[in-house]
């Protein structure tokens, strides 16, 4: 399955997590017959993710919510099909303004590996 990420900065006074959330999975998932097709699982719960890989850090970097599609087991939780993400401190353009977090995000989603978490999803 395609996997999809929505990340959005939680200082960004024009896009808030929550229009994030509500657009894309309540609106989308729930709201088109194609999403209500779906049989979508939550696997966590806006969860705390850290800066670092292996525990290297305990520096908070936002919180991860995320949904599996179908059933997967117990890697569901561990890789989500959809996810919403946000990143601590940011502004609108997440790159530019929080680099390391960005850069944790992306080579975790783009080297399908699970973010790295506070503790267990």
């Amino acid at each position: 399955p395609v996997k999809f990420m929505a990340y959005v900065g939680d200082a960004d006074p024009g896009v808030d997590m929550f229009s994030v959330q509500e657009a894309w999975f309540v609106g989308f998932v729930q709201g088109t017959a194609f999403g209500k097709s779906l049989p979508l699982t939550r696997t966590n719960i806006w969860n705390n993710w850290l800066l670092g890989f292996n525990n290297s850090t305990t520096q908070g970097a936002g919180y991860a919510a995320g949904w599996a599609v179908g059933t997967k087991g117990a890697t569901s939780a561990q890789f989500p099909d959809l996810s919403v993400t946000t990143v601590r401190g940011s502004g609108h353009m997440v790159p530019e303004y929080k680099p390391l977090a960005a850069y944790v995000l992306f080579d975790s989603f783009f080297n399908n590996r699970n973010l790295p978490y506070a503790s267990s999803p």
